[in-house]
């Protein structure tokens, strides 16, 4: 019996340790996205950012737009950070980057709007 408590309580260990350093930090995502400039690649975001929680594509004649959303905001429309996961995030707790032709052209909460 204790045996098994112990196997329990090391996989809710490894679970509940998993979630905290997941992908899903909001916290790294904001650091990394300090790193982030004007005129960077698609691939250069990606390896400063990792891949995006979601990607929206547009195109119009020549041009290719694509927005790509990190998660950024711990608590966005949740009670608690705990509730956050890769099931509950929206683009309401993401930054949009906004890609142009694969270049970064704009960030940020003023994007919501425009883009």
């Amino acid at each position: 019996m204790k045996k098994h408590l112990l196997v329990a309580a090391a996989v809710i260990l490894a679970f509940g340790l998993a979630a905290c350093t997941g992908p899903m930090s909001s916290k790294t995502n904001r650091l990394h996205m300090q790193q982030i400039s004007l005129g960077m690649t698609e691939a250069q975001v990606v390896e400063v950012m990792g891949q995006p929680a979601f990607k929206d594509l547009f195109q119009a004649g020549d041009m290719n737009r694509q927005t790509w959303w990190y998660f950024t905001n711990e608590m966005g429309g949740k009670a608690f950070a705990g509730s956050v996961s890769y099931y509950t995030v929206t683009r309401q707790d993401c930054t949009p980057l906004v890609f142009r032709d694969g270049v970064l052209v704009a960030s940020g909460r003023y994007e919501r709007l425009v883009y």
